[in-house]
């Protein structure tokens, strides 16, 4: 699934969509990287249950037809579902950030792919 990104006026940067950062009052997560085809629901239902996972629920993505997203009641419980399920943060910081340059490189394309540049 692809990741999404918005700029956060408050913290003057790019920011990804979904969990925020662990002091934030522990929101819940929704992750469309951790999701599912609809075929595997029932497995991925069997394998959160037989590991105990609480906090953790499969709901119906309202974008994709059949894909599942993966709802963690909070950061804690998010991070320890991704170890579960072998999945790595390389960037540290469970986001990517992104320079002015690289930006206005992506405005540009943009622009130019749609014709408004």
């Amino acid at each position: 699934m692809s990741r999404h990104f918005y700029y956060d006026e408050k913290l003057g940067r790019v920011v990804e969509r979904g969990c925020p950062p662990q002091s934030s009052g522990s929101p819940p997560c929704v992750s469309d990287t951790l999701g599912f085809g609809g075929h595997q629901l029932a497995d991925m239902e069997a394998d959160r249950k037989a590991n105990g996972f609480r906090g953790v629920e499969f709901t119906p993505d309202p974008q994709v037809p059949g894909f599942y997203q993966v709802k963690c009641d909070n950061r804690r419980v998010y991070e320890r579902y991704v170890k579960h399920r072998g999945f790595v943060n390389a960037t540290g910081t469970g986001g990517v950030m992104l320079s002015q340059d690289d930006l206005d490189r992506a405005a540009a394309l943009a622009g130019r792919e749609l014709g408004d540049g």
